[in-house]
C-alpha cells in the first residue's frame, strides 16, 4: 500500500471525526485540484465508497479538465465549471462549505500582488455569500500561519498577531489572508453565517506536486538527487509544519466542532526547529550532499520569524496531531521513492 493510500485511509476512517454529521450531506469544496482540497475530497470519497455514506461533493473549478481527470469516475461528485468569484450565483445547495482555494506560490505573490490579494479576497467573499444564501450548516475557511506576521513571543496564540510590512509586495498574501479571517468574523456576527477559520501552518506530505517550489520539496528533491541543499536565507525561521493527514483531519474537526467566527491554528507544536536545522538533520539522515548558504533574499521569501505557534485551542476541540515534522519528511521521501 502506498503512503498516500495509507494517509487517505487514516483520514477516511479516523475516530477523531463525528462522521454521522456528514453522512448523507452535500459538501461544496473549493480548491479540489490543489493539495489540501484534493486530499480532502479523495478521503471523503473513499469513505463514501467503502461505507456507502451517501455524501455528495460539489466541486467548483476553473479547470474542469484537471478535475475530470481526478474525479470523473467518482459517484456522488458534481464538477461545476465556475470562477471562484461566481460561487454565490450557483443554485446547487450544499450543507457544508470547505473553502480551500487560494494562490500558494511565493513567486506569484511578488510578481502579481494585485491578483494575489484579489483572488483571495474575492474568492472568500463569494464563498461566504454562497454559505449565507444557501443557509449552510457550517463553513470552514482555510487561512495561513503567515497572518501572524512578525511574532514578538516564543509561543503565539491565535490573537497574538505581529507586524506585516506594507512596503513588501510579498505581503499581498498574508495581508489578504488576514482580511479573510476578519470577513469570516464579520459574516458570523452580522449575518449569522456559521463560518470558522483553519489557520494552517506549512502543510506538506504525499500528493504534493513534484515541481512544487516550496522549501520542503526543495529539501526532498536535494536529498533524493544526492545534491546540496541550498538555503537562500540564513534559515533562522522556526519551522511550523503540519503533515497533510493531520491538516485534513483538523479542517474537518474545525468545520464540525469549531465556534463560528473563531480561528484555530493547525500546527504540530511538539518540536521547534529552524529551517536550517531541518535541512541539516535531513541531510545527515538521508542525503549525501551538504547544506550551503547562498543568500539572495530579494523580497521573495517570507520575513524570518522565530516564534513557535500554539495548537492549544484546536486540541481543545479534540484534535491531536499524529506526525512530527520529521515523521512527515520520512513519509514524503518514501512516497517519492526514497527509502533509507
Amino acid at each position: 500500500m502506498s503512503v498516500l493510500t495509507e494517509d487517505l485511509r487514516d483520514i477516511a476512517f479516523s475516530p477523531m471525526i463525528d462522521w454521522e454529521k456528514l453522512d448523507g450531506k452535500t459538501v461544496l469544496l473549493t480548491g479540489s485540484t490543489g493539495l489540501i482540497g484534493r486530499l480532502t475530497a479523495q478521503a471523503l470519497l473513499l469513505r463514501r465508497r467503502k461505507l456507502q455514506t451517501g455524501l455528495h461533493l460539489l466541486l467548483p473549478v476553473r479547470n474542469p479538465q484537471k478535475a475530470e481527470e481526478l474525479f470523473r469516475k467518482e459517484e456522488g461528485t458534481v464538477i461545476l465549471p465556475c470562477a471562484l468569484e461566481e460561487l454565490s450565483l450557483l443554485d446547487e445547495r450544499a450543507d457544508f462549505v470547505i473553502h480551500a482555494a487560494a494562490p500558494t506560490q511565493s513567486a506569484f505573490f511578488v510578481e502579481h500582488p494585485v491578483e494575489t490579494a484579489a483572488a483571495i479576497l474575492d474568492g472568500t467573499r463569494a464563498a461566504l455569500d454562497y454559505a449565507k444564501k444557501q443557509g449552510c450548516t457550517a463553513m470552514v475557511n482555510l487561512s495561513s500561519m503567515e497572518v501572524f506576521g512578525q511574532g514578538e513571543k516564543p509561543l503565539l496564540k491565535e490573537d497574538e498577531l505581529g507586524a506585516l510590512s506594507l512596503e513588501s509586495l510579498r505581503s499581498s498574501y498574508p495581508m489578504a489572508k488576514r482580511m479573510t479571517e476578519y470577513l469570516c468574523l464579520a459574516y458570523a456576527k452580522e449575518y449569522g453565517v456559521p463560518v470558522k477559520t483553519a489557520r494552517l501552518a506549512q502543510t506538506f506530505g504525499p500528493g504534493v506536486d513534484p515541481a512544487d517550489g516550496r522549501v520542503f520539496m526543495q529539501f526532498c528533491r536535494a536529498v533524493r538527487e544526492g545534491s546540496d541543499i541550498v538555503l537562500r536565507t540564513t534559515g533562522e525561521t522556526v519551522v511550523n509544519y503540519t503533515y497533510t493527514t493531520d491538516a485534513v483531519l483538523a479542517i474537518l474537526k474545525i468545520l464540525l466542532c469549531g465556534k463560528p467566527g473563531e480561528a484555530y491554528t493547525v500546527v504540530n507544536s511538539d518540536e521547534a526547529v529552524t529551517i536550517r536545522q531541518t535541512a541539516e538533520r535531513l541531510m545527515a539522515a538521508h542525503g549525501s550532499g551538504q547544506v550551503r548558504l547562498e543568500l539572495t533574499g530579494g523580497g521573495k521569501y517570507a520575513a524570518q520569524n522565530r516564534s513557535k505557534l500554539s495548537n492549544e485551542k484546536l486540541r481543545a476541540l479534540g484534535w491531536e496531531p499524529r506526525y512530527s515534522v520529521f515523521d512527515g519528511y520520512e513519509r514524503l521521501l518514501r512516497s517519492m521513492g526514497e527509502v533509507k
